[in-house]
């Protein structure tokens, strides 16, 4: 997805999305276009830095965090549905 997608689905700017990025937090790589394309996976990972950097942390810090920290979406349970 490029980053305007990924922008509506996380609620951050793209502006900030570029940051991450640049500054390792992302996996996106280039298209032939020279356009980013980012992963569905990376979705969990931009709220994640966002809401980090809400609690005062900075972009330097988090990118020292194990990857083990990134919540991933899990599957809710069918009685999580109702």
């Amino acid at each position: 997805m490029n980053i305007g997608e990924l922008a509506r689905r996380t609620g951050s700017s793209a502006r900030s999305i570029r940051h991450y990025d640049k500054a390792g937090l992302l996996a996106s790589h280039r298209r032939d276009n020279g356009y980013r394309d980012i992963d569905e996976v990376d979705v969990p990972q931009v709220m994640h830095v966002a809401r980090t950097i809400r609690l005062c942390f900075s972009l330097e810090e988090i990118a020292t965090f194990p990857p083990c920290d990134v919540p991933r979406a899990a599957p809710r349970s069918p009685r999580s549905r109702t």
